[in-house]
C-alpha cells in the first residue's frame, strides 16, 4: 500500500481537478487499486485562500516539488467560530453524512463518529477547548493538527473511502467547501474566508 500527498490545492481553481485527475489516471495505469482499508482524507490549512486560486496552486505546488514544504495564503486564519461551526454541523449531521458514504467508512476505527462529542463541541469557547472535544487523531473530523500558537494546521476530515473517481472526490471536496461557505457567508458567523 501507499499513500498519495497532494499540496495544498484551491477547490475553486480548475487546475486542482485536472492535477488530480492526472495523478488518478496514474494510479490506475500503474495497477493501483482501492481496498476497503483505503480512505480519502482532505486538509483544510487554517488561512482561507483569498488570493487569487490559480497562483495559489502554481505556488504551492512549485514550493512542495523543490522543497517538500507547504504553502499558504498570507492572511489571517479562520476565526474560531468557523471552525467550531463547521464541526459542529459535521457532528449534528454525522448519520446523515455517514449514509452517503461507503458502508466501511461509517464507523471506522481511523474514523470514528463524532457526534457523541456534540455538546462538548457546542459547549466549548476556544480552540484548545474545541481540540479537547475530539482528543485523537481518528475521528471523522481530526483536529489534532492545529497549532494554535503559530496559527497554522489543518482541519483534517478523515471520512470518505479511498478513490480513484475524480467526480467523487471533488464531489466530497465540494460539498466540505459548502460548509464552511455557508458558515462564512450565509450564516453570519464570520465576514471573510474562501477556500
Amino acid at each position: 500500500g501507499c499513500e498519495i500527498i497532494f499540496p495544498p490545492l484551491s477547490s475553486k481553481a480548475e487546475s486542482t481537478w485536472q492535477y488530480s485527475s492526472q495523478v488518478n489516471d496514474l494510479i490506475i495505469a500503474n495497477g493501483g487499486r482501492i481496498t476497503r482499508k483505503c480512505g480519502h482524507h482532505v486538509h483544510f490549512g487554517l488561512k482561507p485562500i483569498t488570493m487569487d486560486c490559480e497562483e495559489f496552486n502554481r505556488r504551492s505546488i512549485q514550493l512542495f516539488k523543490s522543497k517538500n514544504s507547504y504553502f499558504q495564503d498570507s492572511n489571517d486564519i479562520f476565526q474560531f467560530e468557523v471552525i467550531k461551526d463547521v464541526v459542529y454541523r459535521y457532528a449534528q449531521y454525522q448519520d446523515f453524512i455517514s449514509s452517503f458514504l461507503a458502508p466501511s467508512r461509517r464507523n471506522s476505527r481511523y474514523a470514528s463518529p463524532i457526534n457523541g462529542f456534540l455538546n462538548r463541541i457546542e459547549d466549548s469557547r476556544d480552540m484548545t477547548q474545541l481540540k479537547n472535544c475530539i482528543n485523537g487523531k481518528f475521528y471523522s473530523v481530526n483536529l489534532s493538527n492545529i497549532d494554535i500558537r503559530n496559527q497554522k494546521g489543518t482541519i483534517e476530515f478523515r471520512q470518505h473511502q479511498g478513490t480513484v473517481n475524480n467526480t467523487k472526490l471533488k464531489n466530497w471536496i465540494m460539498f466540505l467547501v459548502n460548509m464552511f461557505d455557508y458558515t462564512i457567508n450565509d450564516n453570519g458567523t464570520a465576514n471573510s474566508g474562501g477556500n
